[in-house]
């Protein structure tokens, strides 16, 4: 399980390094929640009996630290606005 959620956070973490431009939080947001019931719903699949309830769900993700997204460009500071703009 700890192999599975390290691979999970890399890639998390490269998506949101990647598409984490500014204007871009809410699809970044859309696709964490994707992947959140995606996992919910193939680690349910384990077993005939549900493995894990929505709250023990979360509780799982806080102890794995799982990634939550977030925009990674950093703004231009003023005096190269000005350099581009003109």
């Amino acid at each position: 399980m700890t192999d599975f959620f390290r691979k999970l956070n890399a890639k998390l973490r490269g998506y949101y390094n990647y598409y984490g431009v500014i204007g871009n939080f809410e699809s970044l947001a859309s696709f964490y929640y994707q992947a959140i019931r995606i996992l919910f719903k193939r680690l349910n699949r384990r077993s005939q009996r549900k493995s894990y309830t929505w709250p023990g769900f979360y509780e799982l993700l806080k102890y794995f630290r799982i990634e939550k997204p977030g925009i990674t460009e950093k703004k231009l500071p003023k005096q190269l606005k000005m350099i581009f703009c003109v």
